[in-house]
């Protein structure tokens, strides 16, 4: 078994289901824990992880890839999980992600390494 979504054997989809519901009974998921979040929901990789979400397969998707990471570990995988959504927090990842730059047309730099000349006597 690949350990995607659509190909789980029984031992990896217990696994998924154990740690979705001790992230909710922790209060990690969704955003009920105060240390790793302080909205509502949790947003992860363009997925909002929130209670009434309408699309579960997405959310089982990020919840593998911690699983896969960690051989289907469910303790390690939920430590990871978590740590990881503190990072996001610590770093402002979210804010981060829909923060708009905006170039500096006047002043721009091209940079081209399609020939190098020496001057070598």
């Amino acid at each position: 078994m690949s350990g995607k979504r659509d190909d789980l054997n029984d031992i990896q989809k217990e696994a998924l289901k154990s740690l979705k519901e001790s992230l909710i009974a922790n209060n990690t998921l969704f955003g009920g824990d105060s240390e790793s979040s302080s909205s509502s929901s949790i947003r992860i990789w363009g997925v909002e992880l929130t209670k009434n979400s309408l699309d579960e397969k997405k959310e089982e998707i990020v919840l593998l890839k911690f699983l896969r990471a960690r051989d289907f570990k469910v303790d390690a995988s939920e430590k990871m999980f978590i740590d990881c959504i503190r990072w996001r927090k610590e770093f402002n990842l979210n804010e981060l992600m829909e923060e708009t730059f905006h170039l500096n047309t006047t002043n721009r730099w091209v940079i081209s390494i399609k020939q190098i000349k020496k001057d070598v006597p």
